[in-house]
């Protein structure tokens, strides 16, 4: 089943219940499911930090079957919530499968600062050396122990938001891509100002992405300083960086789905290319596969743009804009792929009526019923092609 993005918030609100209510905790043995399948617990030896770390991973559905590898996506302020709520944010039909590696927390302060505050926080400062932690102990580990492509995305919120954006711009070679919610930038934004200064010179390989996203009730320390990067990235950003920001009407500091929208943003404009394939035709899909596959790190094929789902959602969007010939084109296209597809032909009728092909629009209503004669699709298909008739009858009076 895919959750859309509008139904997360609630079907998070219910995890939180669960969650609570069944007392879950951070330490387990290793290997022990710690939350209903929710995430396994791994400890590593951490000999950066001098201590154990615990990592609760997630896997996609399937993993164990196949031998296909994925992203990896870690989280920060890890918890057996953080890792159901990150997977939860992944059923969505634009954004592949993730491994999920959350990192719980031992000393917050200590690991997510950079400045040694003495008597009021005499454990903080310890920000760089968590850092190495987690680019030379975490991730070969993840790597060695589960099916990886070396895509990685790192994300958290509040201080672990300024963190994410920090490690992005420390550790390019590591990190992907950064989602950072709600992040406290405000706490440091001098350190994370002349890191921006310093990553234009760096010599880094490939696209890396920032998504900032904020509530529009979150505090100044956030939303004052996450504009002045927005506006210093305006003019500043080192041109490896790709980056944005949202705002999420109705939400304060602490958000959630700012997970789902920053991977929304991430993946924008890798479906199916619709407007390179209407100027230049197939070639342009695998044209674009190709490029996918650089800029992720991962095996995609053209045949994971054009599936009949991609497709129709692809000629159902220049439908809309009253594009009905070009609509119609890529569904042409779609049958020539999945001939089998009554779904294709199903919306493609619909199309050809809009567009006043009503003799085609009627051939393709058959078609539907010569293909699937009893589903529910032929049902709705009675009704659309009785409603065409009687439209054309009442034009021949």
């Amino acid at each position: 089943m895919r959750l859309s993005r509008s139904c997360l918030v609630s079907f998070a609100t219910a995890l939180v219940f669960v969650l609570v209510i069944s007392g879950f905790v951070a330490a387990a043995e290793d290997g022990e499911d710690v939350s209903m399948s929710v995430a396994r617990a791994f400890t590593i030896q951490s000999k950066v930090l001098g201590e154990e770390r615990q990592v609760l991973v997630n896997l996609p559905r399937g993993y164990e079957e196949g031998e296909e590898r994925y992203p990896v996506m870690v989280v920060l302020d890890g918890s057996p919530f953080m890792a159901i709520y990150a997977q939860a944010s992944l059923l969505d039909r634009d954004i592949p499968a993730f491994i999920i590696a959350a990192v719980p927390n031992v000393d917050r302060l200590r690991d997510l600062s950079h400045k040694n505050i003495g008597e009021i926080w005499p454990t903080s400062g310890g920000g760089g050396t968590f850092l190495t932690f987690l680019t030379d102990e975490l991730a070969p580990w993840i790597d060695a122990e589960f099916r990886t492509t070396g895509y990685r995305v790192i994300t958290g919120n509040s201080a672990a938001g300024r963190y994410s954006t920090f490690a992005l711009l420390k550790a390019p070679e590591i990190f992907d891509a950064a989602i950072a919610r709600s992040p406290a930038l405000g706490t440091d934004y001098g350190m994370i100002e002349s890191l921006v200064e310093s990553a234009r010179s760096a010599d880094v390989r490939g696209e890396h992405f920032l998504y900032m996203v904020y509530g529009s009730h979150d505090y100044p320390v956030v939303t004052t300083y996450t504009e002045r990067l927005v506006r210093l990235l305006d003019n500043r950003a080192p041109s490896w960086l790709r980056y944005g920001r949202e705002v999420i009407d109705n939400t304060g500091h602490f958000q959630f789905e700012g997970i789902n929208a920053g991977l929304h943003a991430l993946f924008a404009g890798n479906s199916f290319p619709t407007e390179r394939f209407l100027l230049e035709g197939p070639d342009a899909v695998a044209a674009h596969a190709r490029l996918l596959s650089t800029r992720f790190k991962m095996d995609i094929q053209a045949a994971d743009l054009t599936g009949a789902r991609e497709l129709i959602d692809s000629a159902n969007d220049l439908g809309r804009q009253g594009r009905y010939t070009d609509a119609i084109e890529v569904f042409d296209y779609g049958l020539e792929l999945h001939p089998g597809s009554a779904t294709l032909v199903y919306y493609m009728a619909q199309w050809l009526e809009h567009a006043g092909r009503t003799e085609e629009a009627l051939a393709a209503y058959d078609r539907v019923f010569e293909m699937e004669p009893s589903s529910g699709i032929a049902g709705m298909t009675t009704m659309l092609r009785d409603n065409l008739l009687v439209g054309m009858k009442n034009v021949d009076r």
